[in-house]
C-alpha cells in the first residue's frame, strides 16, 4: 500500500432517536487505502457490526500527511503546516505544505500538539491554518 494515502468517505443512514423517531443522519470517516474501491471495502469491514445499513454518498482522496489521534477527544481538526526551505539549485525559497489531521478538543490543543510533533525540525515552519472538520472517526493505527 502507498504510504500515507488517505480517503474521506461520507455516509448517510437512518437512525432512531431516544423517542423512537427515525431520522436521517450522516457521518464522515477517514482511512488509508490505495483506491476508492479499497476505501469502500475497508469501510464496510469497519462498520459492519455497528452500522450494517448505510449508503456511501462520497468517497474522495483526502490530502493529509498523517493523523495525530487521541481517542479521548471527540473532534478532528485539519491543520495546514507550511515549511520554508531553499532550492539548492537556484537558491530561491520554496514553500512545502503538509496537512495533518489532529484529534483534540480545541484549536489551542491542536496548536500545542503540532508544536510538540514538529519540535526539532530543521526547517522553519508555520502552522498556517487549523479548521474543525465533520469527521466522526479515523480508521488508522498511528505508528509510534
Amino acid at each position: 500500500m502507498e504510504e500515507n494515502k488517505f480517503f474521506k468517505l461520507k455516509i448517510k443512514y437512518l437512525k432512531q432517536d431516544t423517542e423512537g423517531n427515525i431520522k436521517k443522519a450522516s457521518e464522515e470517516f477517514v482511512l488509508p487505502a490505495v483506491s476508492w474501491t479499497e476505501a469502500e471495502a475497508r469501510l464496510i469491514i469497519y462498520l459492519r457490526d455497528e452500522l450494517p445499513e448505510y449508503n456511501t454518498v462520497k468517497c474522495e482522496p483526502f490530502n493529509i500527511t498523517d493523523c495525530i489521534k487521541d481517542d479521548s477527544k471527540e473532534l478532528f481538526f485539519k491543520t495546514k503546516v507550511v515549511y520554508q526551505d531553499i532550492n539548492e539549485d537556484n537558491g530561491k525559497p520554496i514553500r512545502i505544505v503538509d496537512n495533518y489531521l489532529v484529534q483534540a478538543d480545541n484549536t489551542k490543543e491542536v496548536n500545542d500538539k503540532m508544536k510538540a510533533r514538529l519540535e526539532g525540525y530543521v526547517m522553519d515552519y508555520e502552522i498556517e491554518n487549523i479548521s474543525k472538520t465533520k469527521i466522526s472517526q479515523v480508521f488508522y493505527e498511528v505508528q509510534k
